[in-house]
């Protein structure tokens, strides 16, 4: 009531004309007539700031003339398009602004002014993360961020001590904080009143009280200030439901009266928040609009201004662009380091990490003629401690349905590459293979198995048009009495035997020259990725072409190796781009692309290249790009990694993950990057 007082027209209302006439006969408020002589002469110009109702509402209740100006109206032009900009998406705080800090770094070296540089920051955690990572990167900041006392820790640690004995009282400390608590005690007379009351007094006025915390004379700015300005913009708290506030409605009177009295609503307050902050984005030099994760995939609480303006959200893992300190580096590495399974520090730099392996387990014996599965040993690396929670410990219950329905779609696949392929048969195939699945398990097909075998039909009939389009344009063949679909393979490695189910193999045939394809469906995102092989994932494809190789020749069937490849053909992202009334169908190929490796040839038509020891590997989606044309090429990489050292590195992966289960190693492995 004391808020609405002292700004609205209380004269439309008759219970606060009634209230504020009795505060006056009582002498608890006493009227400055000259502070409204004092502003009657001049006349205002209001700056973008029309949904700002309290404002006009006092100035035309004091006859004071005034005119609204816009951005336009000063021939100012917005600096972005809102609606093209990107938000990136950080897995932490720290990944955040070391990121933020190496950028800096980068423009200062190209002669960017450090005092022309702004940070915005939300809160006392940015501000601690800005602080001690400028020191990592070696480059000053200062800032002067104001708050309310009452978020202090200190402060609110007196409050919890005068809660805890139920008395407000003078203390005896001499650090700021204390001193600023005793001063309103004192003013207020605070300590003489009732506890509870008292207290609710000194709560009060603490949340009203700004305070301003000072670090450093120069250097990047620190701010959590939304002014318009001419310095170089880092957005770090562009999060969901605090880059502008939503205003609850906490008023004492209703919407209605409010407006009556020319008082700003909740509705009011949050279209002012709001177009304060779009502003300070579409008028400033913003070079990041950047947030943190707060769970393992933060994809459903996206920004308010994400959400409104379709804005794209980009997740942020190569942390490695910039310029960084040596310091800042290592630091950075020691933290990836910790993130991979296969923990693998670098003695040279000075880098060690933790060891938190999962103790106490009972030994486990193997059959010395067990056979291992690739899938498996990957599932180990993505989390031990979960394998050994779903593979060493017996279930009582299996629960089958995903499984199956995994298989289904690899069954309908499996003769996709054939002349005469047809849908409709393929999935009557698919589905008699999963009824007869449960009829020896003697599990009951049930009409949640019904619904979820329409639901992934719905889906491929979607998606299988557009696979229609990669294969006409690639070069893969039927060959007459030659097996292209699921095949299984045994092999060893060193003393350890080994099984797996390759889902097809195709060939392809150029100027009299045969070659195979290894193809492994993912219904899935998974990809392979060359870098990782070492540590032990991604190894399957390698290892299934060694298979072949090596110990499974008839599967050759007279015909060079060309390619190990994944093809995603059932994955949530994908289903996403057929959700939207405009289907991008650059977007479906990009997400439908094949993944691997195939050997470097100078010209395709040779399509193999028989020096394989020697020969350089390519990223497949660069390397095909003649034959797989709808996939954007983006740049050609080329890597120094043969064949060869890729089988190697994969055989030893494999049982070095082997020897890791049978030595009952199971740690717990923190979340993937």
């Amino acid at each position: 009531y004391m808020s609405i007082l002292r700004i609205g027209d209380i004269s439309k209302n008759k219970e606060l004309s009634d209230m504020y006439n009795s505060l006056v006969k009582d002498g608890y408020i006493i009227e400055n007539d000259l502070s409204q002589l004092e502003i009657a002469g001049y006349k205002v110009y209001i700056f973008d700031s029309i949904d700002d109702r309290e404002l006009h509402s006092f100035l035309s209740r004091n006859n004071v003339e005034y005119n609204d100006i816009s951005f336009d109206d000063l021939d100012i032009k917005p600096a972005n398009d809102i609606t093209k900009m990107d938000s990136y998406l950080f897995e932490n705080k720290y990944y955040q602004f070391s990121y933020i800090f190496s950028d800096i770094l980068k423009r200062i070296s190209e002669g960017a002014n450090k005092e022309k540089i702004n940070i915005l920051v939300d809160d006392a955690y940015d501000l601690f993360y800005a602080k001690t990572i400028s020191k990592l990167y070696e480059i000053p900041v200062y800032t002067n961020i104001e708050s309310k006392i009452i978020e202090n820790i200190n402060i609110r640690g007196i409050l919890d001590g005068f809660y805890s004995k139920k008395k407000i009282c003078l203390l005896d400390n001499t650090d700021e904080y204390t001193k600023a608590v005793n001063k309103y005690i004192k003013d207020y007379d605070l300590d003489k009143l009732d506890f509870d009351f008292g207290y609710a007094n000194l709560v009060e006025i603490l949340s009203s009280v700004n305070v301003s915390e000072t670090y450093g004379d120069s250097g990047i700015i620190i701010s959590s200030s939304f002014n318009l300005n001419d310095c170089i913009n880092y957005v770090t708290n562009f999060k969901h439901n605090s880059f502008y506030t939503e205003y609850a409605d906490k008023n004492v009177l209703s919407d209605s009266k409010l407006v009556e009295i020319g008082i700003n609503t909740s509705y009011d307050k949050t279209k002012i928040d709001r177009n304060r902050k779009l502003n300070y984005i579409k008028y400033n030099n913003i070079v990041m609009l950047s947030r943190v994760q707060f769970h393992l995939k933060d994809s459903i609480y996206d920004s308010d201004f994400v959400s409104e303006f379709k804005m794209n959200v980009e997740e942020i893992k190569d942390y490695d662009k910039g310029l960084h300190t040596s310091l800042s580096k290592k630091i950075l590495y020691t933290d990836k380091y910790d993130k991979a399974f296969f923990r693998m520090p670098n003695f040279k730099e000075g880098l060690f990490t933790y060891n938190n392996k999962f103790k106490g387990i009972d030994k486990k014996v193997y059959d010395k003629d067990k056979n291992w599965y690739l899938t498996n040993l990957e599932g180990y690396i993505n989390c031990p401690y979960k394998y050994y929670l779903s593979d060493l410990i017996p279930l009582k219950s299996d629960d089958y349905l995903a499984r199956c329905i995994g298989s289904y779609i690899h069954k309908i696949f499996e003769k996709y590459y054939h002349k005469d392929f047809d849908l409709d048969i393929a999935f009557g195939e698919a589905l008699d293979e999963y009824k007869a699945f449960y009829k020896d398990k003697d599990i009951e097909f049930t009409s949640k198995d019904k619904a979820f075998i329409e639901y992934v039909k719905y889906w491929i009939r979607k998606i299988i048009p557009y696979m229609d389009i990669i294969k006409e344009q690639t070069k893969f063949i039927d060959l007459d009495g030659v097996q292209d679909y699921e095949v299984s393979v045994e092999y060893k490695i060193d003393d350890f035997k080994f099984k797996g189910r390759i889902d097809k193999l195709i060939w392809t045939e150029a100027e009299g020259k045969k070659a195979y394809m290894i193809v492994d469906y993912k219904t899935g995102e998974e990809t392979f990725d060359y870098r990782v092989v070492h540590l032990g994932k991604s190894i399957q494809l390698p290892l299934y072409y060694y298979a072949i190789e090596e110990e499974n020749t008839d599967l050759k069937k007279d015909s060079e190796f060309a390619g190990f490849v994944i093809q995603h053909t059932f994955f949530k992202t994908l289903k996403k781009l057929f959700e939207k009334d405009k289907i991008d169908t650059d977007l479906i190929y990009k997400y439908m692309k094949m993944s691997g490796l195939l050997l470097n040839n100078d010209e395709y038509k040779d399509l193999f290249d028989t020096s394989r020891d020697n020969s350089k590997i390519y990223d497949y989606k660069n390397s095909f790009k003649d034959i797989y044309s709808p996939i954007s090429i983006n740049k050609k990489e080329e890597y120094e990694y043969s064949l060869l050292d890729i089988v190697e590195d994969s055989k030893k992966a494999a049982i070095d993950t082997i020897n890791k289960i049978l030595n009952n190693s199971f740690e717990i492995a923190p979340a993937p990057i």
